[in-house]
């Protein structure tokens, strides 16, 4: 017989982060060799650096909390996925935040929604100024049963 466990909830882009001080040199090639040739941040028409859905951000996290998996959902054993865009600003807050694909339930949304706005990282500055940063996640919640 199967023993249930509490929920495991592991974001995507999150499985394979690694969480450490970035390397490199000011100004250098995001994804390059450590200490690499500088130059080469590709900042969009925008004004921003944008970063592909679920890809590692080369940005020190200073605050992350995990959502947590909604009591009703999670006692009716329902999975969902939520897919979100959000901007993170030049002070490292995220200022912007929207879901491109909803769960069918409300509650992981909303889960979501708390959880992202917590988070901060160590602004990314390019030639000496603070650039804006976007980036897509998405967010499973899975139950894992033991």
């Amino acid at each position: 017989s199967l023993k249930r466990s509490p929920a495991v909830f592991a974001p995507a882009a999150m499985t394979s982060l690694a969480i450490a001080e970035p390397s490199g040199v000011e100004n250098g090639v995001v994804g390059s060799a450590p200490r690499g040739v500088a130059g080469g941040m590709p900042v969009a028409e925008d004004g921003r650096v944008h970063f592909g859905r679920d890809k590692p951000i080369p940005l020190f996290v200073m605050r992350r909390v995990y959502p947590d998996y909604p009591e009703q959902e999670r006692m009716a054993e329902l999975e969902a996925t939520v897919v979100v865009r959000y901007i993170i600003g030049t002070d490292g807050w995220i200022k912007e935040l929207n879901i491109l694909q909803h769960a069918k339930q409300q509650a992981f949304d909303d889960a979501t929604i708390k959880a992202l706005r917590e988070w901060r990282f160590k602004p990314l500055v390019l030639e000496g100024r603070a650039i804006e940063v976007v980036h897509e996640l998405t967010v499973f919640y899975q139950l894992v049963y033991r």
